[in-house]
């Protein structure tokens, strides 16, 4: 009766035994499957914050770009501006110069005509008398 108990008992201990490796092995594997999901989840967030970083810099590049092409833009819009007004005041300087020139013949031509009239009026009083 005796041996009975004693073979039950180291039956129940061996049960205990293996009831507690199992605990400890689901346990382990518990612990490793958790490092696993933080490892995969660390990965996970690294790929974000990248792709994030990366997303930033194409749109940094693009807004660069714009202010280029919109910096480029105005500067052809001075420069055509510029050279309209250039082409303008040439424009008004040969005006000016041409009514100068013009209101000097005209002069000339006016002052040409009086000393005409001046030495017709002579003649004549020269050929009254």
């Amino acid at each position: 009766l005796m041996q009975n108990r004693i073979a039950r008992l180291k039956i129940e201990a061996d049960r205990a035994r293996r009831n507690m490796e199992e605990t400890r092995s689901r346990a382990e594997e518990i612990v490793k499957l958790k490092a696993q999901k933080e490892l995969k989840a660390r990965a996970r967030e690294h790929a974000r914050v990248l792709k994030e970083q990366q997303l930033q810099r194409e749109q940094q590049q693009r807004s660069l770009a714009r202010a280029q092409r919109n910096a480029q833009v105005r500067a052809a819009r001075d420069q055509v501006l510029q050279q309209k007004h250039a082409t303008v005041q040439r424009f008004r300087r040969e005006r000016q110069v041409q009514a100068q020139e013009a209101w000097a013949a005209r002069r000339e031509e006016e002052d040409r005509a009086a000393r005409i009239k001046q030495e017709i009026y002579t003649r004549e009083r020269q050929a009254g008398q």
